[in-house]
């Protein structure tokens, strides 16, 4: 179970990262994503 819920704070944050990258590169969440496409 510390494993499973390891694994889900770290893709959390890996999420929030990303998230946050996007607002930080084009002020849209989700934009950066769009663009790299």
């Amino acid at each position: 179970m510390a494993a499973v819920t390891t694994a889900l704070v770290t893709m959390g944050l890996v999420t929030m990262d990303v998230v946050t990258m996007d607002v930080v590169t084009t002020g849209i969440p989700g934009g950066a994503t769009r663009a790299d496409e």
